[in-house]
């Protein structure tokens, strides 16, 4: 990777280095973070708790191309591991927020209050759906669609087969596609 490429064991390389890593990847820690708690001020924690403990055992890291992957797997389970501590607390002020957007700009050919908790709640259920999953599902899962790596990055990142990875993506896709036709057809039945 050129961003490790020329530094030298000195303290002040050091710290440019880690400017220099931080700066071009915290955008993508942070979108990966949010997407898993859904709280702006939870996603910032993570992305400084995911680089205090990169930028801690980054000697440790031997093969400097995986370190954005790497990275990512990092905050995708400090994510992980915040939202399932806080998935017991529901902020009816957020909801509250969406229904006040939604009606104010509804006039404007926005959705409908209903059409926006529906969407909410699939969105609700289909993250719900990932974190139910098997760890080895799910980390796919993330760094695939929430962390835009390639099978070869994740396939590095996790130290497996290719051909694993792409059979690990293909079930986690089929479990959540069953998981939202079970919904589907919940829906449908308490309509009649």
């Amino acid at each position: 990777m050129g961003i490790f490429s020329g530094l030298k064991d000195r303290k002040s390389d050091t710290l440019s280095l880690h400017k220099i890593l931080f700066e071009t990847y915290r955008s993508k820690v942070y979108k990966t973070a949010y997407y898993i708690v859904k709280n702006e001020d939870d996603a910032k924690d993570i992305v400084q708790d995911t680089f205090v403990i990169a930028f801690s055992k980054l000697e440790q890291l031997r093969d400097k191309e995986k370190f954005e992957s790497w990275l990512c797997t990092i905050a995708c389970n400090l994510a992980k591991d915040k939202y399932n501590r806080n998935k017991r607390e529901i902020c009816m002020a957020e909801e509250d927020q969406i229904l006040a957007y939604s009606h104010d700009n509804n006039k404007y050919g926005f959705e409908l209050p209903e059409e926006v908790l529906e969407k909410k709640e699939i969105n609700h259920h289909i993250r719900e759906q990932i974190l139910s999953l098997k760890h080895h599902y799910s980390e796919v899962l993330y760094l695939y669609y929430y962390c835009d790596l390639s099978y070869e990055e994740i396939s590095k990142a996790l130290n497996l087969n290719i051909g694993t990875v792409k059979t690990r993506l293909f079930r986690a896709k089929h479990i959540l596609k069953n998981s939202l036709r079970s919904i589907q057809v919940e829906k449908e039945g308490s309509h009649e």
